[in-house]
């Protein structure tokens, strides 16, 4: 990771964002990250996730099938934010995981056209 740069590397792909030299980029399992702002507030944290929201849409993944295809996969996203300053430390993970599961429902909603029904966009 380079200073001032987040940069995310998964199967030969590579996603980059300007950011702090403080800011720590981690892998938290599988097919999740983290990324922590030790010295910012939530504005930056929304910020951080509007751009990966904004850029993911033009991103494509292309695997290898098991019968020797190639196939290109759109790639989703779903982002929780969190704030030691909305809740004790030990509980920011667990409530920006909330969050992002919450993300994850609004966007497999459909949008039937009726008021309060309305989906996010698919990332």
């Amino acid at each position: 990771m380079n200073r001032g740069e987040l940069t995310i590397v998964r199967d030969d792909q590579i996603i980059s964002q300007d950011s702090s030299q403080s800011d720590i980029l981690a892998r938290y399992g599988g097919d999740e990250f983290v990324i922590l702002f030790p010295s910012a507030d939530l504005t930056a944290a929304r910020r951080m996730a509007n751009l990966i929201r904004e850029d993911l849409p033009e991103q494509r993944c292309t695997i290898d099938t098991a019968n020797g295809e190639y196939e290109e996969l759109m790639l989703h996203v779903s982002i929780g934010c969190a704030s030691s300053s909305e809740v004790p430390a030990q509980q920011v993970f667990a409530l920006a995981d909330e969050r992002m599961y919450e993300n994850k429902s609004q966007r497999r909603k459909p949008n039937t056209g009726e008021p309060g029904t309305t989906s996010r966009p698919s990332l």
